[in-house]
């Protein structure tokens, strides 16, 4: 027998939220999978607010980075694994700790049409109810684009993000963060200091990581 289909886009509906859930989804192991074909090679702005309208739902916008061949930064297996969707770095002279995200977004997180609004709500999901007094201070921050596989910087492309520093208890924090949409993808990068003046070391790192968009 059928099921009615109300019931069946209420279903589609839970198992989506159940599966797909912000910070704490995983990512499945193709989407660290690493496709050689140069995803966005014609299109250099396809990760700002407005060109990533034009990105489809198997599009994985994901971190390109090699941080772990930095003298700051060693590798952090208490946070996570890249083939978990989550991994990080800490620095033994200063205590600080990098942890990058690349997750699936829950529908409830996405703007259609609104990547802005969308990286606002993941902002809101990261910082939990500091983040209305916060957003006022919360700036425009796009970081370079490579070309997939390698680590050749695309000309004139960037993935436009928020970029958001903690006050009071959370000065020694910091969040890059954006949203995509159309492949309800969220890609982040928490940077916390015991001491907020070490909070150099993150932007630093921010300097030299990036994004990429290989093609599945």
């Amino acid at each position: 027998m059928t099921d009615h289909p109300t019931r069946q886009i209420r279903a589609a509906r839970r198992r989506r939220a159940a599966a797909a859930v912000l910070v704490v989804s995983t990512l499945s192991v193709a989407l660290g999978g690493c496709a050689t074909a140069a995803g966005a090679s014609g299109r250099p702005d396809l990760l700002t607010w407005r060109g990533a309208m034009g990105l489809g739902a198997s599009d994985r916008p994901m971190w390109s980075e090699s941080l772990a061949a930095t003298a700051d930064w060693s590798p952090d297996p208490s946070l996570g694994a890249r083939s978990e969707g989550r991994w990080g770095y800490s620095s033994a002279s200063t205590g600080c700790t990098l942890q990058l995200a690349e997750a699936h977004a829950g529908y409830e997180l996405i703007v259609p049409d609104d990547d802005r609004a969308s990286t606002d709500a993941l902002m809101g999901t990261l910082w939990g109810a500091e983040w209305p007094a916060m957003r006022a201070s919360a700036e425009q921050h796009p970081l370079r684009v490579t070309r997939p596989g390698t680590a050749g910087r695309m000309p004139k492309a960037v993935a436009d993000g928020m970029l958001v520093r903690g006050t009071g208890t959370r000065a020694g924090v910091e969040v890059w963060a954006r949203a995509y949409g159309r492949p309800e993808v969220v890609t982040y990068l928490m940077g916390s200091c015991p001491d907020a003046k070490d909070l150099a070391a993150v932007e630093r790192a921010l300097a030299k990581v990036a994004v990429t968009l290989p093609i599945r």
